[in-house]
Formats: structure tokens, C-alpha cells, sequence
């Protein structure tokens, strides 16, 4: 990616996410008891007061390290699977609304949950696993 492009993608995603850049993590970076590539993540959970940290890197945040400051890693499948049971009406909302932009190839609401596991079926099987919830087959167009 090109630095003006990607320049205009961080000005685009402050503009529609104020609220989630966190700058005052700064200074707490160094003091994390996690993995030093990974100090930076824990420090910008704890100053926005995160309660989880969405990753496929679960070996380098270790409960016991995250539990002081009561936060908790999670992979990308659980995190959504706990949102789907939290409200899973606007979970299936905003799947379909999200199929539905896709065109290019046009996906059903099970692709965009195969993208989004980054591995064929992991997401689908989470839900239907953890949710008790089928998806049907159908394309969004």
C-alpha cells in the first residue's frame, strides 16, 4: 500500500472511529509484564478499559499476565460467538448488512463469516457450536 493511500484509509478510519484511537497507552507500554512486541496492545486494552483482546495470538497473552488488569484475550470465532449471545438479533443484522456490500465476488452471509475466521468453516462452526444458530444458504445481492 502506497503512504498516501495509506494516509487517506487513517484519516478515513478516525473520521467513522473517533472513539476507538487510543493514544494515552503511551506511557504504560513498558511497564506491561506481557511480550515485548506485544506490550503495546495490553497497554492500549487497559488505557481504554477494555475487558477483551480479540487475537489468534493467545500464547502470548497469557491469562495470569492479563488478569491483574481484568482483561482477557479471546480468539476472533469466541469473541463473536459471546457477541452472537449477547444479542444475537443485531449480530445476524449486521452479518447480512455486511454480505449484502460485498459484490465483488457477491458472498453469502456464510463467506463473510469463512473471511472473517481467515480459515474456511472455523466461524460457522462457532456459531452453530456455541449458538445453536444455522445460518441459512443464501446470496445477498
Amino acid at each position: 500500500m502506497s503512504e498516501d493511500k495509506a494516509q487517506r484509509l487513517l484519516a478515513m478510519i478516525k473520521e467513522k472511529f473517533r472513539d476507538a484511537f487510543v493514544t494515552q497507552h503511551r506511557s504504560m507500554i513498558a511497564l506491561m509484564p506481557v511480550n515485548e512486541k506485544d506490550r503495546h496492545v495490553l497497554a492500549a486494552a487497559v488505557a481504554s478499559n477494555a475487558q477483551v483482546i480479540v487475537t489468534r495470538n493467545l500464547k502470548d497473552f497469557p491469562r495470569n499476565l492479563l488478569a491483574p488488569f481484568h482483561v482477557e484475550a479471546q480468539l476472533p470465532d469466541e469473541f463473536l460467538a459471546n457477541l452472537f449471545y449477547l444479542n444475537g438479533k443485531s449480530m445476524i443484522e449486521i452479518l447480512i448488512r455486511q454480505a449484502a456490500n460485498l459484490h465483488n465476488p457477491p458472498m453469502t452471509v456464510l463467506d463473510t463469516l469463512q473471511v472473517l475466521a481467515c480459515t474456511p468453516q472455523t466461524s460457522y462452526n462457532s456459531f452453530e457450536k456455541n449458538c445453536g444458530y444455522k445460518f441459512p444458504k443464501m446470496t445477498i445481492s
